[in-house]
């Protein structure tokens, strides 16, 4: 049975079997959708069976009109008759057209591997949005003017809720009424009295000048014959800016002040049509409750102010305005296909403390988003505060400097009823403590709850491991992502951001999808990346475009081109793909024109919050911690171009293929050309993320990948102590390389780690959710978002995919075929995780015990699952208490790198690899370390050079001649005298394993009285680019021996200096320097400009050639600094040789 096909292994145990059940019906991922606005919305269902190998291999789809056909049925709508296929997810509805707010229902049968057909499934339905914009009736209303005490004014725009009111007759028995509804910001919706649904925060805010969303509800038990009120309460969100800066320039022209379009239709028992819209006929008020609201800032809200029996008829609105019809937003009105904001979860306090007189501080237990519900009583006009905070100060009060500009406060005036209740509509906060004052009593736990906010996307994914560090930040990161849904993917829920940062989420988003059934959300995120796209095809940073970035820079945007390729393998969805392709393929031609030798350095960011080299720092000065511009922006177009290889085949562009592949092989020849040393085998100055995406993204040539993971390995353990070394860059690609590669011992130390800089210390420090910053706790806290997930970088994707043991195939996506394999790592003896994948759930537990490696899978009814189970070979391995190869569903297919390898179709297996023993990890003899590294010695006294191996046992060999070493060179014995101008050159070796790569380090002897530089100093206010020196005097001359600018005085920003020599050359040749700076510097040999590095950027090196005689030249460096870090460096090489610094020995001062 080795070779049997999938064909035979369902006929070998198909003797007996019950029909397949039937269990979950989807309309386009949801559950009985309303307000659907396209024609040919996608159904999908989950079917579920006892038997092992059960698939689907035909269906039936029934529409109907009403129930009462479906149950006959009768498809009056669709019945796609029998079709023998095996799909069950995104098939597209083909039936009639729809017409606007029809609501049709439908079901479905199905036959399994032996042709049984089973029952019916349960009646799903579906309700059509606004088909056709002709179908809009109603008008956009409101007041688009200042209204009560509404200012525009100051630090942000101070808007009162507007309270929208009409009253209308029915004169008949209602059969169905269906609204469609937006109000921006925002709105809540009210018939006779009672709040329509249990969304929040709704409608989803989008690129407002592009797209606008509405909202659809069944309406038909609000409403009853005869006097009807109807009323809608309008927020702010982010419709009207929340500040008054330049960043927050409105998106949408008109959005100054809220409005709101509705439309009831109302369908008679009789079968005739009433239409309620929203028109002048609607009375407005501004001087309603809710006095003030904004997302940042809180809310305030009057209860004298309550209006009595609002949104029904006996509501007394004769005093209000009517409105008028409000200038029609710039977007297209779109129904809403995500999911709703709602209230997911409820928790209670855990303690409450008096902080002083009247002032207590809650704690939640659990830094969450959301608000806080408040039950009080007391007197008419009892003003009560409520201030939110992530953290503490010493004292025990709010800690709020990380909030910036936010107020983040909740304002309640009591109207002096025996017991009130209160909790706002139009803002949230991302909060653990609440300062609560002006109660007039000791709050009790009891009286307050707190309300769980976010997109209301399922919960699919479940992890747990032997290591609990691992499991309190897989909680922690579940809280974050969460918190951090707000109708698209923001960074932070509590200060004065709350911005879709694209550069947050890209590869990330991965693991957001192991863990939430986000699709729709993400999709729509997509939606509004390319709807703030420039016709350049310029991508913005931020998205949608709240904050006005369009840096036009790499690595962020990458996220809309890596984002699709998740959502295909994950759900195995082209639409996320095709829907988006033209506006990918615009913006990688626009990146393609910007390429100089076909590489390109546009970077704003670089690899964002990398960890700094002491606690206190919030960002890195370290030079060999960063990565450079070039290959950042280099690498991810690669990478882009590759996916935009991959897109083109699903968007069936075949034409744009080979364009794609080509310019990315370009691209590849010319990183590998000038980015990398193949003598050291390092990129640029190889910082983790400098080995991290050329590995990731199959750069690195085959030959060379495995020099280049042990540089990746070493920077690891050796320069970052076994501890993270990357931003959120590198950070998301990193945890899957070093499985991939083999180390999956050295992912799970990074997983596991509690001491800095790690998610294990974020949680050790008592974090809930994950910081901002790597230390979080003792950088500057004003710059730290206790709730930021950009950080948790590939490690969701590894917990599943590497510890769990559960991927999707890319060739049959969506989790069609799973591929199980978990690595093998020492010191953790289980784990389990579990994903409910639009099959079914999809789930992997296993335990090494007592010589034995017992693994428990689910593989879902209508999937099958590739299996490496660690084992010598078949022989040792049952499933079941049988041979594994005998087992029904089990088929063998290979032995490989010490496991056997199965596919296996649906069912529940237990299979067990008898003696069997963890592997050896693989390991490196890791590059010998010599100190003084590339030092300059202003002394002609000779030092002592020192070497050591990290590799324990390891010999160290070394030359003082330039030659590389070898096991015939000088075997270091202790340390070296050098009394001269030299290199040393190092290697180490240990028997059983490969030679290290060599280390070297230049020694310069010089003397300071006629070697270094002269430097001149300015200050120019507001430097974008190196000033006009012959226009500025300097403020101070001096020498240096060298370009550290530490060592010489200057203020903090917008300073600049010109520093002069004489390069002497012992040999005529073309030599290269390379010119490292942050922020421009240029080059000039012989009055000639060699490198140009101008303008305002991050660590940035640029190169150039020049070919010099023998003798001394001129050199002049340029350089200026305006804002954030500082740098400046020069390197040099003659022909085939490797770069160094250039010694202070060549610089003679005249």
């Amino acid at each position: 049975m080795r070779f049997t096909s999938i064909i035979a292994l369902f006929l070998a145990f198909s003797a007996i079997s019950e029909p397949l059940k039937i269990q979950k019906l989807y309309c386009e991922y949801r559950n009985n959708p309303i307000g659907i606005d396209i024609q040919k919305p996608r159904l999908s269902w989950e079917l579920g069976s006892n038997e092992r190998g059960q698939a689907q291999t035909a269906y039936r789809i029934v529409v109907a009109s009403s129930e009462e056909l479906l149950n006959k049925d009768k498809g009056d709508i669709w019945d796609s008759g029998k079709k023998t296929l095996s799909q069950s997810l995104n098939i597209p509805y083909e039936g009639k057209p729809l017409v606007s707010n029809q609501k049709v229902y439908w079901k479905l049968k199905v036959w399994d591997r032996n042709n049984i057909e089973s029952a019916w499934s349960s009646i799903a339905m579906w309700s059509a949005g606004i088909m056709n914009s002709a179908d809009w009736k109603a008008r956009w209303i409101g007041m688009d003017k200042p209204m009560s005490n509404d200012t525009l004014e100051g630090e942000a725009p101070k808007i009162n809720a507007r309270y929208l009111h009409k009253k209308f007759e029915l004169p008949k028995s209602i059969k169905t009424a269906i609204v469609n509804i937006s109000g921006l910001g925002l709105y809540e919706l009210y018939i006779n009295g009672k709040k329509v649904g249990n969304d929040v925060l709704a409608p989803a805010q989008t690129q407002f000048d592009k797209q606008v969303m509405y909202n659809s509800y069944d309406v038909t038990n609000y409403l009853q014959k005869g006097k009807n009120a109807i009323g809608c309460i309008l927020g702010n969100g982010r419709w009207i800016n929340l500040r008054n800066k330049p960043e927050f320039a409105e998106v949408d022209s008109l959005s100054k002040f809220p409005k709101l379009i509705a439309q009831i239709q109302i369908t008679f028992t009789d079968g005739s049509i009433q239409n309620i819209i929203t028109d002048e006929s609607w009375k407005i008020s501004a001087d309603g409750p809710v006095r003030f609201n904004n997302e940042f800032d809180g809310e305030r809200y009057d209860a004298n102010k309550e209006f009595v029996n609002w949104a029904t008829p006996e509501l007394n609105d004769a005093n209000w305005a009517n409105a008028s019809l409000s200038e029609i937003p710039k977007g297209k009105l779109s129904a809403q296909m995500s999911e709703p904001i709602r209230i997911t979860e409820v928790i209670k306090p855990i303690s409450v403390k008096k902080l002083k007189e009247d002032i207590y501080i809650m704690d939640m237990g659990q830094n969450m988003v959301g608000w806080l519900k408040l039950r009080l009583k007391g007197a008419k006009g009892k003003t009560v505060k409520l201030r939110f905070a992530e953290t503490l100060k010493a004292d025990g009060a709010l800690y709020t400097e990380n909030l910036r500009s936010a107020k983040a406060t909740d304002i309640y005036i009591s109207k002096g009823t025996a017991t009130e209740e209160y909790e706002p509509r139009f803002t949230y906060h991302g909060f653990r403590f609440v300062e609560i004052s002006g109660l007039g009593y000791e709050p009790q736990l009891s009286d307050f709850e707190g309300r769980v906010v976010h997109d209301d996307v399922e919960m699919i994914g479940f992890f747990e491991c032997e290591n609990k560090t691992m499991n309190t930040v897989f909680k922690n990161a579940c809280w974050g992502i969460r918190g951090n849904y707000r109708s698209f993917p923001t960074d932070c829920p509590q200060r004065d951001e709350r911005q879709g940062w694209l550069g947050d989420r890209g590869a990330s988003s991965k693991g957001e999808a192991f863990v939430f059934r986000n699709i729709n959300l993400y999709a729509k995120w997509l939606q509004d990346i390319k709807n703030a796209q420039l016709e350049n095809g310029v991508i913005p940073d931020v998205a949608p475009a709240y904050y006005k970035i369009y840096s036009d820079n790499i690595t962020w945007p990458s996220a809309y081109m890596i984002i699709p390729y998740t959502y295909y393998q994950n759900f195995g969805d082209k639409s996320v793909i095709v829907n988006n392709y033209e506006a990918m393929k615009k913006w990688s031609e626009h990146m393609i024109s910007l390429l100089n030798g076909n590489l390109i350095g546009k970077d704003a960011y670089g690899d964002w919050c990398v960890p700094p080299e002491n606690l206190e720092m919030i960002w890195t000065n370290d030079p060999k911690r960063k990565t450079s511009p070039m290959l950042l922006g280099s690498a991810y177009l690669y990478y882009d171009l590759k996916l935009m290889s991959f897109y083109s085949e699903i968007a069936e562009r075949p034409g744009d293929k080979a364009y794609f592949d080509n310019k990315a092989s370009e691209i590849k020849e010319a990183i590998n050309k000038v980015l990398f040393d193949r003598k050291t085998a390092k990129y640029e100055n190889n910082s983790m993320t400098s080995s991290i995406l050329p590995l990731a993204f199959e750069i690195v040539p085959e030959e060379y990948k495995e020099k280049v993971f042990q540089n990746l390995v070493e920077k690891l353990i050796v320069d970052h102590n076994g501890h993270v070394g990357t931003g959120l860059i590198g950070a998301q690609w990193q945890m899957q390389t070093l499985s991939r590669f083999g180390r999956a011992d050295l992912a799970y130390i990074l997983a596991s780690k509690t001491t800095y800089p790690s998610w294990g210390y974020m949680a050790e420090k008592g974090a809930t959710t994950i910081w901002e910053l790597w230390n979080g706790d003792k950088a500057n806290p004003a710059m730290n978002s206790g709730n930021h997930v950009m950080l948790l970088g590939d490690l969701l994707t590894w917990m599943f995919e590497n510890v769990g043991g559960i991927s999707s195939s890319i060739d049959n996506p969506g989790f069609g075929t799973i591929v199980c394999k978990p690595d093998l790592i020492p010191g953790l003896s289980f784990a389990t995780a579990s994903h409910k994948s639009m099959y079914g759930v999809v789930a992997s537990s296993w335990k090494i015990e007592n010589g034995k490696y017992m693994w428990n899978l689910t593989v879902p009814v209508n999937t099958s699952a590739i299996v490496y189970v660690p084992a010598a070979n078949e022989n040792s391995v049952t499933e079941s208490g049988t041979s594994a190869s005998k087992a029904q569903g089990v088929e063998f297919i290979k032995t490989e790198n010490g496991r056997a390898v199965y596919r296996v179709l649906s069912g529940i297996y237990s299979f067990v690899s008898n003696n069997f023993n963890m592997p050896a990890v693989k390991s490196f003899v890791l590059t010998p370390v010599i100190f003084p590294k590339d030092t300059s010695v202003a002394s002609t006294t000779p030092i002592v050079a020192k070497i050591a191996s990290p590799t324990e046992g390891a010999s160290v060999y070394y030359t003082t001649d330039g030659t590389e070493p070898n096991q015939k060179s000088k075997l270091y014995t202790g340390p070296i005298k050098i009394s001269s101008s030299t290199t040393v050159k190092a290697k180490a070796f240990k028997d059983g394993s490969a030679e290290s790569p060599f280390s070297s380090s230049m020694i310069d002897f010089f003397n300071p009285k006629i070697n270094g530089w002269k430097y001149d100093y300015y200050e120019v206010d507001d430097l974008k680019a190196l000033p006009n020196f012959a226009a500025l005097k300097p403020l101070e001359s001096g020498t240096t021996s060298d370009l550290n600018l530490a060592s010489l005085e200057h203020r903090a920003d917008n300073f600049a200096y010109i520093f002069k020599s004489n390069i002497s050359i012992s040999e005529k040749a073309n030599y290269t320097f390379y010119l490292s700076s942050d922020d421009g510097s240029a080059l000039y040999i012989d009055g000639k400009m060699v490198i140009d590095n101008d303008k305002i950027h991050g660590v940035e090196t640029k190169s150039g050639s020049v070919a010099l005689d023998k003798g001394l030249h001129t050199i002049e460096i340029k350089y200026f600094e305006g804002g954030w870090g500082e740098l400046l460096r020069l390197e040099w090489n003659k022909e085939n040789s490797p770069k160094t610094p250039v010694p202070v020995s060549r610089l003679i001062i005249k």
